[in-house]
């Protein structure tokens, strides 16, 4: 569901884009496009505290996860994205990688 929706808004948004004669530019980075393409968009949380919102974001990593590591599974090592931005008077924002 969640897919589907983010498809629709993303074919809104280039279909604005071109009817306002709008240019849209390829702005590909290999390592932006990697930590993207990995993360489980199903399974973000977050939290709200008293002056902060803290967004956890899990992303597989399979570039770095060992050949024999999950022998006969398919699975692979995930890191976490996390992203802590300050709702306060002065915003700030910090983005952690914690590789696991």
């Amino acid at each position: 569901m969640k897919n589907s929706l983010l498809l629709i808004i993303a074919s809104m948004l280039l279909y604005g884009c071109n009817s306002a004669g709008q240019t849209i530019i390829d702005k590909s980075n290999s390592k932006a496009n990697y930590i993207f393409s990995n993360i489980y968009w199903n399974d973000i949380i977050t939290k709200e505290f008293s002056s902060n919102q803290v967004t956890i974001l899990k992303q597989a990593n399979p570039k770095n996860t060992p050949e024999d590591y999950f022998d006969g599974t398919g699975e692979v090592l995930v890191d976490l994205i996390i992203s802590i931005v300050n709702t306060g008077e002065y915003s700030e924002s910090k983005l952690y990688f914690i590789k696991i």
